[in-house]
């Protein structure tokens, strides 16, 4: 998400977790983009799993519209009511940050421990046990049993959280080297 920015305190993006999407490797460039909405409109892919994102906000209406009509099934997983969660065959309801324990690497690559500060309201819950529920009921049962374990093994897959841990984040974070 994108919003006013003074180059100092406050900045453009509002994800506070872009950087660590980036150093994951799993930031959509446009050119993916674009590739996703070609092969949905060739009829090649007919089902989208959407984690909290608007499309609209990144795609032009009519090139959402299009793909909405040729999409099989949509699921739209977040805390957000927005317009691509109307459009969902499936609404996976996720806590939002305050609601979840967790990590986050902000613009300036600092890894983060965040604590919920209550329960998640109504169904929702925080996204690993939405996929880690998914997971079994697909039969592909992911073995985490919490959002620390999922950053252990991110810190084992190596790339810029290689050799991590929660311990070392503790409460005042840390640089990713």
């Amino acid at each position: 998400r994108k919003g006013a920015s003074d180059d100092f305190l406050l900045k453009a993006d509002k994800n506070p977790n872009t950087r660590g999407a980036i150093e994951l490797a799993i930031e959509t460039s446009p050119a993916e983009l674009e590739h996703l909405v070609a092969s949905v409109t060739r009829g090649e892919t007919t089902a989208l799993y959407v984690f909290g994102q608007d499309l609209y906000e990144l795609l032009q209406e009519e090139t959402c519209n299009k793909i909405f009509k040729e999409c099989f099934f949509l699921i739209f997983q977040g805390s957000n009511w927005n317009r691509t969660a109307r459009q969902a065959s499936v609404v996976l309801p996720a806590a939002t940050y305050a609601e979840k324990d967790g990590t986050f690497t902000n613009y300036a690559r600092r890894v983060q421990s965040i604590f919920k500060a209550f329960a998640p309201k109504g169904e929702s819950r925080p996204d690993w046990e939405i996929l880690v529920s998914l997971s079994r009921r697909l039969d592909f049962p992911l073995p985490y049993k919490g959002p620390w374990e999922i950053f252990e093994e991110m810190a084992r897959s190596g790339g810029a959280f290689r050799g991590l841990s929660h311990d070392a984040v503790g409460m005042q974070g840390k640089v990713l080297a």
